[in-house]
């Protein structure tokens, strides 16, 4: 077996035991008390025809023999009863009244016996006095009047009254107080005859509503109706238990009452627990026979619980579908006795007495509680698994195991061990790898439709590059959230999901976390009470969504509208990072009024300007950009009027026309070279025979070409065989080469055999007069006799031909021939004569067409020939390349061939001709034709053009002298433009001053100041125009979030169907639609039909489940659910609240790919059944399968810290651990912040009105020691609820909270109880439960839930005993292990409003309890937290507000603190208020509204890191419920006016009710 195999049998036969119960009354931590938690139906069914007959509609059983029950089988109702007579005051000593029966019973007591005191007659008071008197006046002894005797002693002359006596009172003695009673007595008797049947009903009403209490929130515990008792004694054991049970589902809805079958959420089964007995029973008889009956038994139980069925009131039904099932189970018992009917009628009658000698098999159906912890279901599932393995070991499938097993098993070095296959190596390095890659990368985008955080991101990066991810979660960190997220990424990838936790609860609102598009991808199994209606809506939109059309388009449409949505949001993003970064901005200016070059920012400007008064400019006529440069400009105008006044106006006129610069004009040298040039060329040539030629073919490769003709002509003069044959009048080249092409073969062979025959010398003198071809067949002849020999023999030798005898003659290396490797050598030579001959015959016939005489050598002959042909080529070339200059071709056989060449040679020298005269023409237009030219340039540029040298040079010494005299107008326009391109219309003003006066001026000073003015006006304006859209970004951000968040939904749904689409066979969808008939057929659950319905829909739903992306269900409906153990069946599995979920969740982590394990370690873990996991039989089945694993520990059931998420802790120890939290306020989540997380949760909430008060109270209860049932703790608890309902009724509160009760002291079973049956009994709080939605439980409990208002009670029992006048006190037993750790934990994490602790341990016993107990803890820190609660809170004055602004932002946030103070906002004022992490500026709590004030812009908090911050926060606290406005530092100081009002008013608009 492998280590995996291992694995499994472990966990097989771990499972493979349930607890045993052989009386029903005796259930293990659920014994049954009647008319409390078990009810006989025969009882019920005698009640409910009563009640018909009394027309009481309240109590309904739908039960009447033959009649089918409706839609439920009991509903009931409580039924309102007059108050019972009020007991006269005068027989409150008489009375007793019996109330532990059904009806009370009131007995009068005919004597009682009482204390009278002295005073309580008048008669003896008077009396005594009377007495007194007269024995002061008498000398005689007097004898005591009647009514004195006994109370007065007078022994030994005293006189002492007695105060009190006991005495006895016949009440027949007193016939007025006798009519009394016997007429209270038939007063009280006829009530309750007459309300007999309504009492009865509520009491049932009460119990079942004491056990709604005590079910909820509890999965281990349901209501069955069972028959079919089997009563009697078995192996010397009293068993008394029922045969078969059918499920049911308790219901509250105003404060009614209902039981309904509930077949469609959990199976009919049988019990099996006689089973146990049978060893003892039947101990006399062979173990084999033993044995084979119990196995008949166990194959007749598993036959019945293997199949779905129903269940109907039929006598016929029952029979033949329960009846006769059961004669089978118990057929192995010889002597029974059968109860199940009267005659043909079911016997209701409950038949629990058992006979001697026998068993008594009766129908005795009833309404109970039962415990369900069977893991049997785990145990077969393990089996299918060891299956499974096996089957894909032999198919050679292991590659399909998950991952998660591989790196299980490869922590201690151990592997799986595939000894068959040998791929091994593969499978265990690429296929994790491969699986990665096709479960989808994690690109740029993730695909969350809620908000999400970068936790969230981390996991569905390290999803995607791995196998499994841990998360841990603590409470209120957003599990369900982070879950919805990822399960919508993911599945939009194509991916099948299957999520489970180990009880309902955790995934109870799971699938309404996801948006409403994406609900439509889930089907849940989370039954609530709703039957198979969410269900059948589920599969009936999965089947509409798959019918539709899914093109690629739209993905690739709908992702590029996600996309632009993004850019839109980076783009906003970016803008406001500018905006808030413009406050920033630096405007670097002289300053006139302090002289010196200032650096500051808008901010530093804005508030400088705040502090200066209004400027007005009195030069300058234009506005001035702050980006201006600006320097020198007030000299520049200076200077101007200066030039202007020494210009008039004639003097402008020269700037009409431009004049060039000396590198516009040739250097006169180059005038004289050029001429030069010229003259020498009309030397060489005649420039006028070139005309023809155009210039652009005359390049540089034309020397190279003409080069190589003279080169390879040269050549071609010394092969006299190429010149004969190439100027031969039949010359063809493609004849030539087509002869040479055809006999490149023999060539090639020749040019091998030469290479063969280097290292040889050949003699063939012996043969050498023989032709060539005859000598080739020769020689094969003779290397055909060799065979396989390496010599002749004599005799085959002496047998030749003497032609072939002639070869032995032969030399090699001058040794004579006589092994077959020399004839080869032989051979080739042979053959190269050959190939010799045919070539020389062949091209010697060639030549002789041209005239030209019988080659010898060949060889040689070859080469000029192949001379001829490059020659002749060379020459085609030649001519092409001359052809495309448009220059004359040449032929080797022409007379002019000399004068051609030479022509050729001289078109050089033309096109130097055409390069000088080009230039020189093409300076000249550039001169005359450029804007504006003085009339002097036309002179110049005919000298240049005639290179007339000494014209050119006076021509130029002229246009020089008019081009200085416009310097000076030049300056004055030049010096114009320059300062009309910052101030146009102050240079035009200036202009004109100089043109009509040459003695005007302006002062620089008066200009520095006005540009210093604009320049800043112009600069704030700019940044408040960049801050001022800030709060209208910010709003745009979130639109765009949302849009984002509705696009990436709608991305994710079409993308999920698309992919889906694609995958699911019309095999599947057929098989989806008939499970969708099925679950409408099954209805209610109930009918003749439903178990077949059942059977169909698992059938079809086997087939289909493929086509549903997303599946949710508790981990055990999930085993049973999905009973194909084949891996891959999901791509992901996610455990919610995975540290509650042991390690049976590996079977479900088998069917996936990869895996999601979210839960904590610090919130209540697994706990075993030590009666089904004993600790002996753990350790040795650990020791049995999994001694060799290093960590075998973690799979010890027994371990309260071992859970599927700590072995996947193990496995993946990098840890990504979710930290903001949402649900409860600071102060209550700050008990496990402080004491279990380090301070590692970051609260985000915050409260804004206390509507239930102070969200920390704590009470001590000064309760009786030792009463377990704390009476006062739990009306504490009952006046703390009451009083809410009273606020509510009297509209002091808006709302009811929701409410929960957890009891820490989980094992004072006593105190729980009570609280459910006196919460369930208060008439008051039933008016209001479904508001209330009370839910009372341990933490286990109320783990994965929460409640407005939680009232955690402490009755840890301590003791407090006075000795020798002092009290010793006794602490309870500290509370300091992990596991109280997490009890405390999940206690004080599940109120979101308001969380408050009872207890009754003494103060002084908390006083000395152990410093590390949780418990003290918890009640030390809820009384601090309440006594700074009531702290008489100071008056918050302004300067209070002031020191806590933030000192790093100077004078902005204290500005701000004086305008909201000042408008009367001081008292909701709170500058730098925390939120969990996260520090607010300013918050307002005002009307229940959350105001967050932000100030942007100051230097220290505008960089881009801290502003993404800053808006990550804001997006952060805006989820929370804040709202946020936003002031730039500029805009405050700028337009301080205007933001102030804007500010103010609001918040006005945002805190008005």
């Amino acid at each position: 077996m492998t280590p995996l195999q291992n694995l499994f049998y472990y966990i097989r036969d771990l499972y493979n035991s349930s607890d045993t119960c052989f009386d029903f009354e005796k259930d293990k931590n659920n014994p049954k008390s009647k008319n409390v938690n078990f009810w006989e139906v025969g009882e019920l069914l005698t009640l409910a025809k009563k009640c018909e007959q009394k027309n009481i509609t309240e109590f309904s059983l739908a039960i009447n023999n033959n009649l089918n029950p409706l839609d439920f089988l009991l509903k009931l109702r409580r039924i309102a009863i007059p108050d019972e007579p009020k007991q006269p005051k005068e027989l409150e000593s008489w009375i007793e009244i019996n109330r532990s029966t059904e009806i009370p019973i009131l007995t009068i007591k005919q004597e009682i016996e009482t204390i009278e005191k002295f005073e309580q007659s008048t008669q003896r008071i008077n009396d005594l006095e009377k007495y007194k008197e007269q024995r002061l006046t008498t000398l005689f002894d007097l004898s005591l009047p009647n009514s004195l005797i006994d109370w007065i002693d007078l022994t030994d002359n005293k006189f002492l009254r007695k105060p009190e006596l006991k005495v006895k009172i016949v009440l027949a003695d007193n016939p007025t107080l006798l009519k009394i009673a016997n007429n209270f007595q038939k007063e009280f008797s006829e009530f309750y005859q007459k309300f007999e049947l309504p009492f009865k009903t509520n009491r049932i009403y009460d119990a079942l509503h004491t056990l709604h209490y005590e079910l909820k929130g509890k999965d281990n515990k349901r209501i069955y109706i069972s028959f079919g008792l089997v009563c009697g004694k078995i192996g010397n054991q009293d068993y008394k238990n029922f045969l078969f049970n059918v499920p049911l589902k308790l219901s509250l809805k105003s404060q009614e009452f209902k039981l309904e079958f509930d077949t469609f959420s959990s199976k009919i089964f049988c019990e099996q627990f006689f089973v146990e007995l049978l060893d003892n029973h039947f101990q006399n008889e062979n173990q084999l026979i033993i044995e084979e009956r119990k196995k008949d038994v166990l194959l007749n139980i598993d036959s019945f619980n293997s199949q779905q069925r129903e269940f109907i009131f039929e006598s016929d039904f029952i029979r033949t579908e329960y009846f006769d099932k059961g004669l089978e189970i118990l057929s192995v018992f010889t002597k029974k006795q059968y109860a199940f009917f009267n005659e043909e009628i079911l016997n209701y009658s409950f038949q629990k007495t058992p006979i001697e000698n026998q068993l008594t098999f009766s129908f005795s159906p009833i309404i109970q509680t039962k415990i369900v912890e069977s893991k049997l279901a785990i145990s077969k599932d393990a089996n299918n698994i060891i299956n499974k393995i096996n089957e894909l070991q032999a198919n050679g499938n292991l590659q399909l195991i998950p991952d998660f097993f591989k790196k299980l098993f490869s922590i201690d070095g151990l592997e799986i061990e595939i000894a068959t296959q040998s791929n091994t190596n593969q499978f265990q390095n690429n296929e994790s790898k491969s699986q990665s890659a096709d479960f989808g990368e994690v690109k740029h985008r993730s695909l969350f439709p809620l908000p999400y955080n970068e936790e969230q991101f981390e996991i569905a990066k390290r999803l995607n590059e791995q196998d499994a991810v841990t998360v841990k979660g603590p409470p209120g960190t957003g599990k369900s959230h982070t879950i919805a997220n990822l399960i919508s990424h993911f599945v939009a990838q194509g991916k099948s999901i299957l999520v489970v936790s180990h009880n309902a609860k955790a995934l109870s609102v799971l699938k309404d976390k996801l948006p409403s598009g994406i609900q439509e991808l889930a089907v849940s199994l989370v039954n609530e009470g709703k039957g198979n209606e969410s269900l059948k809506g589920s599969v009936n939109a999965i089947i509409r969504n798959l019918a539709q059309r899914y093109e690629e388009t739209k993905v690739t449409e709908l992702e590029r509208q996600l996309t632009n949505l993004e850019s839109n949001y980076a783009n906003t993003l970016n803008q406001i990072y500018k905006a808030v970064q413009a406050n920033t901005l630096t405007l670097k200016i002289f300053n006139p009024i302090t002289n010196e070059l200032e650096n500051k920012s808008a901010y530093d400007w804005a508030v400088y300007h705040f502090e200066q008064t209004n400027y007005e400019n009195q030069f300058l006529k234009d506005t001035v950009s702050y980006e201006t440069e600006t320097n020198g400009i007030a000299e520049k105008l200076v200077d101007l009027v200066a030039i202007g006044n020494n210009l008039k106006r004639d003097d402008f006129d020269l700037i009409n026309f431009q004049f060039l610069n000396d590198n516009a004009f040739i250097d006169l040298n180059e005038i004289r070279k050029y001429d030069v040039k010229l003259k020498e060329i009309n030397e060489k040539i005649n420039p006028l025979d070139y005309t023809n030629i155009p210039t652009n073919s005359i390049d540089e490769n034309l020397k190279n070409i003409i080069l190589n003709y003279e080169n390879i002509f040269r050549k071609f003069k010394t092969n006299l065989i190429a010149e004969q044959v190439y100027k031969h009048p039949n010359f063809r080249l493609d004849v030539l080469v087509n002869i040479i092409n055809e006999n490149d073969g023999l060539r090639k062979q020749i040019e091998v055999a030469n290479n063969k025959l280097l290292s040889y010398e050949v003699d063939l003198s012996a043969i050498q007069d023989t032709d060539a071809d005859i000598l080739h067949q020769q020689i094969n002849q003779i290397i055909v006799k060799f065979g396989q020999n390496k010599t002749l023999n004599w005799f085959t030798k002496s047998t030749l031909e003497k032609p072939l005898k002639r070869f032995f003659e032969c030399k090699l290396n001058f040794n004579p021939v006589n092994e077959i490797d020399q004839f080869k050598i032989l051979e080739i030579e042979i053959n190269r004569l050959k190939c010799l001959k045919q070539l020389s015959i062949t091209f010697n016939k060639y030549l002789n067409s041209f005239g030209i005489t019988k080659q010898n050598n060949i060889q040689e002959t070859l080469k000029e020939l192949d001379f001829t042909v490059e020659f002749a080529k060379e020459i085609i070339e030649f001519n092409s390349q001359l052809k495309t200059r448009n220059l004359p071709q040449v032929s080797i056989t022409s007379d002019d061939l000399t004068e051609k060449i030479s022509y050729i040679k001289n078109v050089n020298y033309y096109a130097e001709f055409v390069s000088i005269s080009t230039f020189l023409q093409e300076t000249k237009q550039k001169l005359i034709t450029h804007s504006k030219p003085h009339p002097v340039i036309y002179k110049i540029a005919d000298a240049i053009e005639n290179t007339d040298r000494s014209s050119y040079e006076l021509y130029l010494d002229e246009y020089r002298k008019c081009r200085e005299k416009q310097s000076q107008s030049l300056a004055f326009e030049k010096l114009l433009n320059e300062i009309s391109k910052t101030l146009p219309k102050t240079a035009l003003f200036v202009k004109n001053k100089c043109l009509i006066d040459n003695q005007y001026t302006i002062d620089k000073k008066i200009i520095e100041l006005d540009i210093f003015n604009l320049k800043l006006n112009d600069f704030l304006t700019f940044v408040t125009s960049q801050t001022n859209g800030s709060e209208k970004l910010l709003a745009n951000l979130q639109t765009l979030k949302r849009s984002i968040e509705k696009q990436t939904a709608e991305t994710i749904s079409y993308k999920t169907w698309y992919h889906k689409s694609k995958k699911v066979s019309d095999t599947q969808k057929a098989a989806l639609n008939a499970w969708l008939n099925d679950l409408i057929n099954i209805g209610k659950g109930y009918g003749k039909n439903t178990a077949r319905n059942i059977a169909s829909a698992i059938t079809n739903m086997q087939v289909a489940k493929g086509a549903v992306p997303i599946w949710i269900m508790p981990q055990d409906t999930a085993v049973t659910f999905f009973p194909d153990a084949s891996p891959e069946q999901f791509d992901l599995l996610i455990i919610d609240e995975a540290s509650q979920c042991d390690i049976s969740s590996l079977n479900l982590v088998f069917r996936c790919k990869k895996c999601l394990i979210v839960g904590d370690e610090n919130q209540t873990s697994v706990v075993a059944d030590r009666s089904l996991f004993t600790i002996d039989r753990t350790n040795e089945l650990l020791d049995k399968y999994l001694i060799s694993h290093r960590f075998k520990t973690q799979f010890d059931v027994n371990n309260k810290n071992n859970s599927i998420y700590t072995i996947s802790g193990v496995i993946y120890p990098n840890i990504v651990t979710l930290t903001e939290h949402f649900r409860c306020l600071p102060e209550i989540i700050g008990y496990s912040n402080k004491f279990v997380y380090n301070s590692d949760i970051v609260p985000l909430k915050t409260a804004t009105e206390k509507t239930f008060g102070e969200p920390i109270e704590i009470h001590y209860v000064e309760d009786n020691l030792d009463d377990e049932y704390k009476p006062l703790i739990v009306q504490k608890v009952i006046d703390e609820i009451e009083n809410y309902i009273n606020q509510f009724q009297a509209q002091q509160i808006k709302r009811l909270p929701t409410i929960g009760i957890l009891t820490l002291d989980s094992s004072n079973i006593k105190h729980q109880n009570q609280l459910i049956r006196q919460i369930s009994q208060n008439e008051l709080i039933k008016q209001f439960e479904d508001k209330l939605e009370l839910l009372i439980g341990t933490s286990r409990e109320f783990q994965g839930d929460e409640r407005d208002i939680m009232y955690m009670t402490i009755t840890a029992s301590h003791s407090i005993v006075e000795k020798e006048n002092r009290f010793e006190i006794k602490p309870p037993r500290a509370a300091t292990t992990e596991e109280y750790m997490r009890i405390f934990n999940v206690a004080a994490s599940r109120a979101k409003e308001k969380s408050v602790v009872i207890h009754s341990i003494h103060p002084d016993a908390v006083g000395i309890m152990n410093q590390d107990c949780y418990r003290k803890k918890l009640i030390d820190y809820y009384a601090n937290i309440q006594n700074q609660t009531n702290k008489p809170t100071s008056t918050k004055n302004l300067q209070s507000l002031l020191n806590k602004t933030d000192a790093n932002s100077g004078d902005f946030e204290k500005s701000v603190c004086k305008l909201l103070y000042n408008n009367g906002l001081g008292d909701y004022l709170y500058p730098q208020f925390e939120v969990g992490k996260y520090c607010i500026d300013f918050g307002l709590i005002i009307n229940n509204k959350k105001i967050a004030i932000e100030c942007d812009g100051f230097t220290y908090h505008s960089g881009i890191v801290k502003i993404q911050e800053d808006i990550n926060r804001q997006l952060i606290l805006e989820r929370a419920g804040w709202r946020f406005f936003r002031i730039q530092s500029t805009d405050w100081f700028y337009k301080n006016s205007k933001v102030s009002s804007d500010l103010i008013q609001w918040i006005t608009d945002n805190t008005t009710e």
